[in-house]
């Protein structure tokens, strides 16, 4: 008996060690699954479960950091262009003038240089078209101190040499300032209103339109939350069903000038000098008697100037292309990320610039302005954080001057990061048809106008697109449109129309809760009304689908014998389409990003089976850069397609 007890003691003992071996050894893995693997969860309230959910259509709510997003989330360091800040310019009611910044002058050891060494020459300036411009006037000068020229151009190029080298070369612009400020508004100073005096208003809205290339609303929120407290600090309304209806900014940026797409503006206005006889809505303004302004820092991928020749006349009463076109031609420095320096200056602070010299004319004038920035933003996914402090900084001044007690301001982009690793994302898929949209507007525009107002706030949950914004600014023209018996009136006569609604309705006006993509002319393969799951790139009809979108880009390349004929190298990603709303005849939808041979190009296509048949159902988008792979033609439309045969020479591929 007794040796009996003592084994099963003994097992006994062993178990409860290995037991305790057993807990020692779960523990920290227990630790590591149920604690430490939940931190690395993206864990985020979502107030709302989708950013619209209307009978006609259903967006899901997304966050802005989500396992897509983080690894390639990182901030830049802060890019310069160099140069040495020689000059001030400034200008007055009368004259402008050029001064010597004695400051930086009496730095000039740094450069290994005296003041006197230099040689110095202004030349003034003037638009011969949107492309050119021509020397007018021309000057040597040497440096003193004190040095103040008193330039009579509105553009002056200035350089200045030292042994053989180039030590100052920038093009300065100038905006004289208003006259007799304090004497004399043109702004009307009636009374602001009670809501029972709107008849009586004659006061009116200036318009400032801020537009971002290439910045979905989750990349706002994530890239600028400085700019996005100080907005929505301010009476404003976010619009959280604005979509792209268009592929790029041409696409999307026409219908809010004209109300018109890019194919109905080549059949009617356009002509081959230009967009002159267009009728873009900053005319209509002027003819109001506003003054107008339109300025971009993209001189190469303008929206009117982009294998375009933009316009013959100035379209605005201030325009910064004419500078923006004697900095590419004289002063231009390439910066692998700023993309374009005028000397020690980016193109886009200079727009900046453009803006800030405008700014004293917007306290005492009716102003529309449309101003559109896409250096850096452009192509680079963590750009826009650069400029949170600067948005922040200009919307600060338009307060703290007053002038946003007269103005609506549009802060918009046109589509989300359509390029680049982050575009090849679910996520980034996702966001790419989902634009910045957030308007502001005075306290007292409420006040008066409260149910034009209560409808504003309305469509923040309604699916529109630029179409509705052109119908809108038409409206803030007269503002007797937008009483309460107006708005009333044409509420109804809306809402009596079904779904034979127009493509553009004002966001005074309630947009109807029926509204699909048809319905807004939003292409089906930009349509977010519909949610997708994720399906094996093996599947089937996802390598049909692929090879269906290779042979229709061979078919566009066709007659241009001097791209190469492309190959499908693999399927990068494949989606299937969950319809909420079907469409008549509907079978299968799927979403495909596929990669070609030679050049690795990347693209994305929607493509519908219906029986035995297959069809895309909007353009096949390229979703990464291609460079200049495509510099053997001009052609808009065929250029993210086309891989150039002088390129891949004796089976190498070059570029």
């Amino acid at each position: 008996m007794g040796t009996i007890t003592f084994k099963i003691g003994s097992r006994e003992k062993l178990f409860r060690r290995l037991s305790c071996c057993a807990i020692l050894f779960c523990l920290p893995i227990y630790f590591f699954l149920d604690i430490v693997v939940d931190q690395l969860y993206d864990e985020h309230n979502i107030t709302e479960g989708y950013f619209i959910n209307t009978s006609g259509c259903r967006i899901l709510a997304t966050s802005p950091f989500t396992w897509d997003v983080v690894p390639l989330w990182f901030d830049l360091p802060k890019a310069h262009c160099g140069g040495w800040p020689l000059f001030n310019h400034y200008s007055d009611d009368v004259s402008n003038y050029l001064e010597l910044n004695t400051n930086m002058a009496a730095k000039s050891y740094l450069y290994r240089l005296k003041i006197t060494d230099l040689k110095c020459k202004y030349q003034e300036i003037v638009r011969s078209d949107d492309s050119h411009t021509r020397v007018v006037n021309e000057r040597n000068f040497i440096l003193k101190p004190n040095l103040r020229l008193i330039i009579v151009k509105d553009i002056v190029h200035v350089t200045c040499n030292a042994r053989n080298r180039t030590v100052y070369n920038r093009v300065h612009f100038f905006i004289k300032r208003p006259k007799d400020v304090t004497k004399k508004a043109t702004v009307t100073k009636t009374k602001i209103p009670t809501p029972s005096q709107d008849h009586k208003r004659t006061r009116r809205l200036s318009v400032l339109i801020f537009g971002i290339d290439s910045i979905s609303h989750m990349h706002f929120l994530r890239s600028m939350p400085e700019t996005g407290i100080f907005l929505r600090s301010l009476p404003h309304v976010e619009f959280w069903g604005y979509q792209r209806a268009h592929t790029n900014t041409y696409g999307n940026v026409l219908p809010l000038l004209s109300g018109q797409d890019a194919n109905e503006i080549k059949r009617g206005c356009w002509e081959k000098s230009g967009y002159d006889k267009c009728k873009l809505i900053w005319r209509d303004f002027e003819s109001a008697g506003y003054t107008t302004a339109f300025g971009e820092d993209a001189y190469t991928i303008g929206t009117f100037n982009y294998l375009n020749p933009g316009f013959r006349r100035p379209p605005t009463n201030y325009y910064l292309r004419p500078a923006l076109t004697a900095m590419a031609e004289l002063s231009e420095v390439s910066n692998t990320r700023l993309k374009h320096c005028n000397g020690h200056v980016s193109f886009g602070d200079e727009l900046f610039e453009f803006f800030y010299k405008i700014m004293p004319h917007l306290k005492f004038k009716d102003f529309f302005s449309f101003l559109w920035w896409a250096e850096g933003v452009h192509s680079d996914f963590n750009y826009a954080k650069l400029m949170d402090n600067q948005f922040l900084h200009m919307l600060q001044q338009l307060r703290d001057k007053g002038i946003l007690e007269h103005s609506l301001v549009i802060f918009i982009s046109d589509h989300g990061n359509r390029q680049g690793i982050f575009r090849l994302t679910r996520q980034g898929m996702m966001e790419v048809n989902h634009p910045i949209l957030i308007t502001c507007y005075p306290k007292w525009l409420e006040e008066s106008h409260p149910l034009a107002i209560s409808n504003l706030k309305l469509n923040g949950r309604r699916l529109i697109t630029t179409c509705d914004l052109y119908a809108t600014l038409k409206d803030i023209l007269n503002i007797a449109n937008l009483t309460d018996g107006n708005v009333n009136k044409r509420s109804e006569e809306l809402s009596s129309l079904g779904e034979n609604i127009p493509r553009g309705i004002s966001l005074f006006l309630p947009i109807p809760e029926l509204r699909t993509c048809a319905l807004a002319h939003i292409n089906e393969t930009f349509c977010p009304c519909n949610t997708i799951r994720e399906i094996s790139i093996d599947d089937a009809n996802v390598q049909r689908a692929a090879r269906f979108m290779v042979r229709f880009i061979n078919q566009l390349l066709q007659s241009h014998t001097l791209c190469h004929k492309l190959k499908l190298k693999r399927v990068l990603n494949s989606y299937e389409y969950m319809w909420r709303i079907k469409a008549e005849n509907q079978d299968y939808d799927i979403k495909v990003q596929a990669e070609t041979v030679p050049g690795l190009a990347k693209f994305e296509g929607t493509v519908r089976f219906s029986s035995y048949s297959m069809a895309l159902t909007g353009p096949i988008e390229r979703i990464n850069i291609y460079g200049n792979q495509s510099s053997c033609i001009r052609n808009h439309s065929l250029e993210p397609y086309c891989y150039c045969k002088t390129n891949y020479v004796n089976g190498i591929e070059r570029g």
